[in-house]
């Protein structure tokens, strides 16, 4: 995850098992390669996702770039309010 004041070093294009496009996410040079196993916490769902596979696509803009297939491991349902 990038943090403020630091440039991003590389962009994660992630994917579903099934191939859906599922976005992309920006990552600072402590964590630009993705390895197998790596757990993110993404959304405003609270989406857990674990790398399953990753492609390092052509470098553009001195940015690194990978393809990356990702499990859905975790998803935090939203708590509804209720009123009386």
């Amino acid at each position: 995850m990038t943090h403020p004041g630091t440039r991003p070093a590389s962009v994660w294009f992630l994917y579903s098992e099934a191939e859906e496009p599922l976005g992309q996410i920006y990552r600072n040079e402590d964590d630009a390669t993705p390895e197998r196993g790596t757990r993110l916490i993404r959304g405003e769902r609270s989406e857990t996702l674990e790398v399953l596979s990753f492609q390092e696509l052509a470098t553009t803009c001195a940015m690194r770039r990978f393809r990356v297939v990702v499990r859905l491991v975790e998803w935090m349902r939203p708590t509804l309010s209720s009123s009386d």
